[in-house]
């Protein structure tokens, strides 16, 4: 019996001991991050801030001031006239004319080579055998251009001051000129103009308003277009 009893425990204790394992603890598996392919950053415009007003009669009242609608009307006023007052841009049709043109007289039908000088105030033309007269109690003025006579009404007298030499008296008169299609009547002074190339000096009382002179050019108006009438 006391034999068994020991078979009976060494058969449990060596079958208790074989049962049991040891249980490994599962590695950790490491996180697997998606591969970044893109990375942008987003913006997010804010909304509008809407800023509540009160009107009245005289004044508007926002959240944070209050403006009177006297100054409002006194700004719009004030701007207005500023827009009436600014000068009107130079107009872009004007024909562009050259240093050198061909000027007709209208009235001895006469066309002849003009110097165009913006530096000029006056239009003057070659005036010779200058006589002054008087018809009806009024002075006159006869003389020959390009060996035409010309009679015309004696407007005024201006002289002419000129470095180390005598000062001179020079007629003006009126005469209609032409150049191209643009037909003036203008003051103009009679003086000799032998010594220079050409016969008629167009200043800016002709030119103002109707040309853009470019100096680089010469005879851009058409011969045939000045000798219309």
């Amino acid at each position: 019996m006391r034999n068994k009893v020991i078979i009976l425990f060494l058969f449990v204790f060596v079958g208790c001991g074989s049962s049991e394992k040891i249980i490994k603890p599962a590695p950790i598996e490491k996180e697997c991050k998606p591969e970044v392919i893109i990375q942008e950053r987003i913006l997010i415009e804010e909304q509008p801030i809407i800023q509540e007003k009160i009107v009245y009669k005289d004044k508007i009242i926002y959240k944070d001031k209050i403006v009177y609608k006297d100054k409002i009307i006194y700004k719009k006023q004030k701007k207005q006239k500023k827009q009436k007052t600014r000068k009107t841009p130079p107009s872009t049709d004007k024909p562009i004319i050259g240093r050198v043109e061909y000027i007709k007289v209208v009235s001895t039908d006469i066309l002849q080579k003009a110097k165009i000088d913006t530096g000029a105030k006056t239009t003057s033309i070659d005036a010779k055998e200058i006589v002054r007269f008087e018809r009806d109690g009024k002075e006159w003025v006869k003389f020959k251009f390009a060996g035409k006579s010309i009679e015309k009404p004696l407007l005024k007298n201006i002289l002419i001051k000129r470095h180390g030499v005598k000062s001179q008296r020079r007629a003006v008169i009126q005469l209609r000129l032409k150049l191209g299609k643009i037909s003036r009547h203008v003051n103009v002074t009679l003086t000799d103009r032998e010594e220079y190339i050409y016969p008629i000096l167009i200043g800016r009382n002709f030119l103002k308003d109707a040309f853009i002179v470019d100096v680089s050019q010469t005879y851009t108006v058409d011969k045939k277009i000045s000798n219309r009438k």
